[in-house]
C-alpha cells in the first residue's frame, strides 16, 4: 500500500458521511458502511496511526491486524475517489517508500498505484466551471509545460535541436492543451454535478450516468474546444 500510518484521509467536497453510509454527491451512489467503518470515518482528519488505535481499543483488537485493516480500507476509500490523502511525512521520505515498494513489486513487473486526488468543480455556470477547472488542473497543466519543456531544452542541447524559444512554447502549447481540454469537458456539463480526479499522469472528470447524447457531447467537447 502506498499509504502511511502517519497519513490523513479527507472527505472531498461532495462526499459526506452519515450513520451507516458514505454519500457520494457527485456520483449519485450511496455506500452501506459497516460500524467499524463508521468509526473510522467519524475520525477523518486525524492520523492513521491512531483511527487504528483507538478501533484496537473499543473492539479488543490486535493493535496489528487494526492497523492493517484500517490502512487497507483508506486505500480503497482513496482507491473509488471517495477520500483524499494528507501526507503525514515529508516529501523525500514519501519518495524513499515508493521506491522501497516498487523494488519490492519489481519481480512481478508492477508500480505501486499512485493516490487519487479529487478536486471539486462548480458548473453551476460556465464562469465557475471554467475557474473551478483552472483552479483543479492548472497546476497539473503547469507541471507538463515545464517538464515539456525542459525535456526539449535538453534534447536539444545534446543534440543541436531547436532553440530554448521553441522549447517554452511548444511546453506552454501542451500544458495549455490539456487545460482547455478539460474546461471543455466540464463546459459541457453544466448543471451536472462533477469533480476532477488527478490518478498519476492521468485526469479525467467524474461526474454521474448520462443519457447518450449528452455522453456524446461531454466527450467531443474536450478535443472540439483543444482544435479551436
Amino acid at each position: 500500500l502506498m499509504l502511511d500510518q502517519l497519513d490523513r484521509l479527507s472527505l472531498p467536497p461532495g462526499v459526506r458521511a452519515v450513520r451507516g453510509a458514505l454519500v457520494d454527491e457527485v456520483r449519485g451512489v450511496r455506500y452501506p458502511t459497516n460500524a467499524t467503518a463508521d468509526a473510522l470515518l467519524e475520525r477523518v482528519g486525524e492520523p492513521l496511526e491512531a483511527t487504528a488505535a483507538r478501533i484496537a481499543a473499543r473492539w479488543r483488537l490486535v493493535p496489528t491486524d487494526a492497523r492493517r485493516d484500517v490502512l487497507r480500507f483508506a486505500w480503497q476509500l482513496n482507491g473509488f475517489a471517495l477520500a483524499n490523502v494528507r501526507p503525514g511525512r515529508s516529501g523525500p521520505r514519501r519518495l524513499c517508500l515508493w521506491i522501497a515498494l516498487a523494488l519490492r513489486l519489481l519481480p512481478i513487473a508492477r508500480f505501486p498505484e499512485p493516490v487519487v486526488r479529487r478536486r471539486a468543480l462548480d458548473t453551476s455556470t460556465c464562469v465557475r466551471a471554467v475557474v473551478t477547472s483552472v483552479s483543479a488542473v492548472g497546476g497539473r497543466a503547469a507541471a507538463i509545460a515545464c517538464a515539456t519543456a525542459f525535456a526539449l531544452i535538453l534534447v536539444g542541447l545534446l543534440a543541436g535541436g531547436a532553440p530554448v524559444g521553441v522549447a517554452l512554447a511548444v511546453g506552454a502549447a501542451t500544458g495549455c492543451a490539456l487545460l482547455v481540454h478539460e474546461v471543455g469537458h466540464v463546459l459541457a456539463l453544466q448543471g451536472v454535478p462533477a469533480a476532477v480526479l488527478l490518478v498519476g499522469a492521468r485526469t479525467s472528470v467524474l461526474h454521474p450516468p448520462l443519457d447518450g447524447r449528452r455522453a456524446r457531447a461531454v466527450s467531443l467537447a474536450g478535443p472540439a474546444l483543444t482544435a479551436i
